[in-house]
């Protein structure tokens, strides 16, 4: 057998820089809004809830977000409280942020790593490579519990068996997590890589894009889930990455980049059929013109008492007859084809508008996420403005106090108000 692919990606946002949808894995409402899911097999889906204290729940659809922040309440919500404290006592109060807050911001939100093994062009059995996956994914999941203990807390793991375009893989969603010189268990990824002692890879170099320990932990994932799979499934694993590119693309490019095959592979077949259809009407349509030169000797046709004995019949050598007969086996043959390459053409059609409708809804639905985005954050930055002049405001009524003057400050305010409001009135009753 050759060399089978096995794929591992890690990530927390997509391209636009929106943190994945939880939901995607484990909501069977959420996979049945998405055009490339085969619903009929989305109840064939496993899920599983990993709770704080490390029991493992196997069951259907469920709401990660619900569950995943729920997990983060009990994991980091001490930690996240004393924090707050802490900006409170020090004058930062901006600073503080809800459980709620940390969990949904592209730093701190989980996790998400996604494992494949072969496609649906591999020469092994769908179930074998599910099977060797499933194993594979598992213990390397558990390695990481044993060895890195609190600092890697898994939440819940996927199994999708629905997904019409690609093969089975598994969605495992995680949080790297430390414990802050105050004791408390929080979210940071580069405090938890120390202390998991994951460096970057090259340490002669600072750590950048492309050298920091994310990189190393990502690697060694990889290197592991290989071997797990080679030794489960007795298997070669292709560990030659051909385009670098390609390594940490996102799911969501790498889907909307396969549809796009799938719609010009289509395309190409549609065309390639009206070709055929043309061909097919150019041979009719020479059928039709033919004129055939045979001799026939007609034989009226028998009545008794007016009714038809026999009917007209014509004779005709045996030579013509053959001939005549395999003429009609060919037209009925290629009118046949015809029909069928009709329908297919027709199907086909259907199946390249329908993914163009889903492919320009995504793209409408992704632009309005973005302006949604660009509205939220000019919202936030005009709250953090009038919070900093708010702020600026009681200092300086402090400010004011100590130095005596806040009195006359206001009286003087006032002052300027009232005539200000005597010259409105002085210019409406002129």
């Amino acid at each position: 057998m050759a060399k089978m692919k096995a794929t591992v990606r890690n990530g927390r946002t997509n391209s636009a820089g929106r943190v994945f949808n939880p939901n995607h894995n484990t909501r069977a409402e959420t996979r049945n809004l998405e055009g490339h899911i085969d619903h009929d097999r989305t109840a064939l889906n496993v899920n599983f809830k990993i709770y704080a204290n490390g029991n493992v729940e196997k069951c259907d659809s469920f709401d990660a977000k619900e569950f995943e922040l729920s997990q983060y309440e009990i994991l980091f919500g001490d930690g996240q409280t004393a924090k707050n404290e802490r900006y409170i006592k020090d004058g930062h109060p901006e600073r503080c942020k809800t459980v709620k807050e940390v969990y949904q911001h592209p730093k701190t939100c989980p996790m998400e790593t996604i494992f494949q093994l072969g496609n649906r062009q591999t020469e092994m059995s769908p179930e074998e490579r599910k099977q060797i996956m499933v194993a594979s994914t598992f213990e390397l999941i558990e390695q990481l519990r044993q060895k890195y203990g609190e600092n890697i807390r898994f939440l819940d793991i996927s199994l999708h068996n629905d997904e019409s375009a690609g093969s089975e893989h598994i969605h495992a969603r995680y949080v790297l997590s430390s414990v802050d010189k105050h004791g408390f268990t929080i979210v940071n990824q580069a405090r938890a890589f120390a202390q998991m002692g994951i460096d970057r890879p090259d340490t002669s170099k600072k750590e950048g894009k492309y050298n920091n320990p994310l990189m190393t932990f990502s690697e060694m994932l990889r290197s592991t889930f290989y071997d797990l799979c080679e030794k489960n499934g007795n298997i070669e694993i292709d560990r030659e990455v051909k385009n670098p590119s390609q390594k940490h693309r996102d799911i969501l490019e790498y889907k909307c980049e396969q549809l796009q095959k799938s719609v010009a592979e289509l395309t190409a077949e549609r065309n390639t059929l009206r070709d055929q259809n043309n061909i097919t009407k150019t041979i009719q349509a020479s059928f039709d013109e033919v004129e055939i030169d045979i001799e026939a000797e007609a034989v009226p046709e028998r009545t008794h008492r007016g009714q038809v004995v026999e009917p007209k019949k014509v004779k005709i050598k045996q030579t013509d007859f053959d001939w005549l007969k395999e003429r009609a086996k060919l037209t009925i043959g290629i009118k046949t084809a015809f029909d069928k390459l009709q329908r297919y053409g027709k199907q086909l059609w259907q199946e390249v508008s329908r993914d163009k409708i889903v492919s320009d809804l995504t793209e409408r639905a992704e632009t309005a996420e973005r302006r949604a985005r660009e509205k939220e954050a000019i919202a936030k930055q005009l709250t953090d403005n009038l919070d900093r002049a708010y702020q600026d405001l009681h200092e300086q009524e402090a400010f004011m106090r100590r130095i005596g003057v806040w009195q006359r400050f206001c009286n003087f305010i006032k002052e300027k108000f009232r005539e200000r409001q005597e010259a409105e009135h002085s210019d409406r009753t002129r």
